[in-house]
């Protein structure tokens, strides 16, 4: 085998895993992102006041 083959097919080998889990980084990086935007809304169900509760006596 040719050294400049085999210099070629030692890059490939390492270059296409480590492209792959860069590119699951990043895709994960962006979700992060996405998640950790602050809710603008009002979150739960209100006031939870004790004048509709059953105390089951």
């Amino acid at each position: 085998m040719e050294t400049t083959q085999r210099v070629v097919q030692i890059l490939i080998v390492w270059l296409i895993p480590f492209l792959g889990a860069l590119g699951l980084y990043l895709f994960h990086k962006s979700q992060d992102d996405y998640v950790s935007i602050p809710f603008k809304g009002k979150f739960g169900g209100g006031d939870n006041g004790s004048s509709h509760t059953s105390t089951g006596d």
